[in-house]
């Protein structure tokens, strides 16, 4: 039995938090203009006063069809949202997620709103048999309703990915700020002249750790872009001040002289204390600016989003 390390099971959860997002994405994207037709629908029924065969076969396979899609946006969200929790992080800024999580969760169970539910009901029982006008009173109430509920999703969304981004600033930070300790762990061990296979282990591993760093970091760079652009640029910036310097490539000298017990070792140690503890500095720096940029933004569409709701 293969037990995935905590990097990976981090991945593996990431990748299913995405993928539930494009998923919904997908299903809102899919139901872009879909008002038209039930009002095309709606009309058709107060000119003709019945609707045909082949008409009512139709409209009962779009109603079957957004019932289900309902069905599904609130199981994804559900799904996503647990993700989000599994991959929260102890501290103070992981029970800010914890928080936001919260609200979001309520928040999604109303956006499922009872209204278009009854809406959707209304219009499968009176398609059959009952008077025009009250069908067609039956369409309207439902294009309202489902303009609202559209509206209200596809800001949910992007609240949904405001609080991914945070949690993967927060994971940033976290790894950056461990390695900085681990270097300094390290040096302070071949200050006392007592390293051995173990710290040329633990500083090999840390080379692997900066180059996964400088990849999701590049990654999270191009995703955070639509929702904050002057953090994208700034870890943009530390993505290719990471590349530049080729931390990795130092670490792994490191090793090699530690290996020779080079009296290099001590020089090559310090420089890497000194680069990490400014790339950890300035993930909490972007990580402070944009919890602030974006905790004024949430919570002001939060509400507006609860408001309308009521």
């Amino acid at each position: 039995l293969v037990i995935p390390s905590l990097s990976e099971r981090y991945k593996i959860q990431d990748q299913s938090i995405k993928d539930h997002l494009n998923e919904i994405e997908g299903i809102s994207s899919q139901n872009l203009g879909l008002e038209n037709y039930f009002e095309d629908v709606r009309r058709e029924v107060l000119r003709t006063e019945e609707l045909n065969w082949e008409r009512k076969q139709e409209l009962d396979s779009v109603l079957r069809t957004q019932e289900s899609q309902i069905e599904k946006i609130s199981e994804l969200s559900g799904k996503l949202l647990d993700d989000i929790d599994e991959l929260n992080e102890e501290g103070r800024f992981g029970e800010e997620i914890a928080q936001k999580v919260k609200e979001l969760r309520k928040l999604v169970e109303d956006v499922i709103a009872p209204d278009l539910r009854e809406a959707l009901a209304d219009i499968t029982k009176e398609k059959e048999g009952a008077e025009a006008e009250d069908l067609a009173e039956s369409l309207k109430r439902f294009i309202e309703q489902h303009n609202k509920f559209q509206k209200q999703l596809d800001r949910t969304i992007q609240l949904l990915k405001q609080v991914q981004a945070e949690q993967q600033l927060n994971s940033l930070v976290r790894r950056s700020l461990e390695l900085a300790d681990n270097q300094k762990q390290i040096n302070a061990e071949i200050g006392r002249k007592q390293f051995g296979i173990n710290d040329q282990k633990k500083q090999g591993s840390m080379r692997h750790e900066i180059e996964s760093i400088t990849e999701t970091l590049e990654q999270l760079a191009d995703r955070i872009k639509p929702i904050s652009r002057q953090t994208s640029s700034r870890l943009k910036k530390e993505y290719n001040k990471l590349e530049d310097n080729s931390l990795g490539d130092q670490m792994l000298d490191m090793v090699k002289q530690m290996r020779l017990k080079s009296s290099r070792v001590e020089k090559i140690g310090k420089g890497l204390e000194e680069e990490l503890g400014e790339f950890a500095s300035s993930m909490e720096s972007i990580r402070g600016e944009f919890i602030a940029q974006q905790k004024k933004s949430l919570t002001s569409d939060l509400r507006i989003l609860i408001q309308n709701l009521l």
